[in-house]
């Protein structure tokens, strides 16, 4: 009697694992950032490739973004430090989304990767921004200052003000140059996904 009493006790400790495994599989979810993966690019009018949904500063003169080969699949976006002639001095690169991003529920984490030829100066920044009824109720942000010898996985949490559901979502990643820097860093981004929640 005992003996199976113990088996019992057993089984159910098990059927509890298993249970609280598979109920923290259905609270997080993820949600594609759109083009996050940088597969579709587009010719613009001064015939430079830019990434379909970002907005870039890219000119004629100053290649700030670039199409480089992906972490996953075909592509992946380069931000460059670049020489600018005209000011004598180096400037950073900045990316943002063309259009809000609406998420499916609450995002809980940014993931994405980098990989980075720098001095260890210049800085990778990455901001989320959400909004509900242009009320911003939360944010989250990473800095990344190194040089990798490959793709390096990232997470950044969302940090919220209030308990409202978001409706609008904003992702803007800079590569900002140290003052005074006299070296041409390059970071390179792939694969962002949301975490989500989907309880509340």
């Amino acid at each position: 009697m005992p003996i199976k009493a113990k088996k019992r006790g057993k089984e159910m400790v098990w059927a509890i694992v298993f249970m609280l495994y598979f109920t923290n599989q259905l609270v997080l979810v993820a949600q594609a950032v759109p083009n996050g993966g940088f597969e579709d690019w587009i010719t613009d009018r001064a015939d430079i490739l830019e990434p379909v949904g970002w907005e870039t500063q890219n000119d004629a003169q100053l290649l700030y973004v670039e199409r480089t080969e992906g972490h996953t699949g075909n592509y992946a976006v380069c931000l460059n430090v670049v020489w600018d002639k005209m000011m004598q001095s180096f400037s950073g690169a900045t990316i943002s989304t063309e259009n809000d991003i609406e998420p499916q529920e609450r995002i809980r984490n940014l993931t994405g990767y980098y990989k980075a030829i720098s001095d260890e100066n210049d800085t990778l920044k990455i901001n989320i921004s959400i909004y509900s009824n242009n009320e911003l109720i939360g944010v989250g942000s990473g800095s990344y200052v190194q040089a990798t010898n490959g793709w390096i996985k990232f997470t950044i949490p969302v940090k919220y003000y209030s308990n409202i559901i978001p409706e609008k979502v904003r992702i803007s990643i800079s590569v900002i140059p140290v003052a005074g820097s006299r070296h041409q860093s390059t970071y390179c981004i792939d694969d962002l996904a949301f975490t989500e929640k989907t309880n509340y």
